[in-house]
């Protein structure tokens, strides 16, 4: 458990089930093809790292999802997340813990480079 988990009571889950995972992203009003577990299959097959992520909150709400692409390149790890992250309904309320865990969950190095593309799931929250 990271810091901030600890500090927010959010944790950071990986979601191994497809058809989970798909039903979380298409139950989001921003869901999109970039977060569904087909785009992380090609992605996958050209070379990329996929780890599909949820953030829950103490009681086990659902709040965020994180589908994430990744590359190392050297001592360099390029992250990618399309479409995403989804913010759920409750997840809006806590946008920027949301985020805090997942960038805590990432433990992103000095030469770490993360690319977030919303892909029309940009919120409020």
């Amino acid at each position: 458990m990271t810091k901030t988990e600890r500090e927010t009571g959010l944790r950071v889950l990986a979601v191994t089930d497809v058809s989970t995972w798909d039903d979380a992203v298409w139950t989001q009003p921003r869901g999109t093809i970039f977060a569904a577990s087909g785009w992380g299959t090609y992605k996958a097959r050209r070379g990329a790292g996929v780890e599909r992520l949820s953030v829950v909150d103490e009681g086990g709400d659902l709040l965020g999802l994180a589908q994430v692409q990744s590359r190392r390149r050297g001592p360099v790890r390029q992250l990618y997340i399309q479409g995403g992250p989804l913010l759920t309904g409750k997840g809006e309320r806590h946008g920027e813990a949301v985020l805090r865990t997942l960038l805590a969950h990432l433990a992103l190095g000095p030469l770490d480079l993360l690319v977030v593309d919303p892909t029309r799931t940009e919120s409020p929250g």
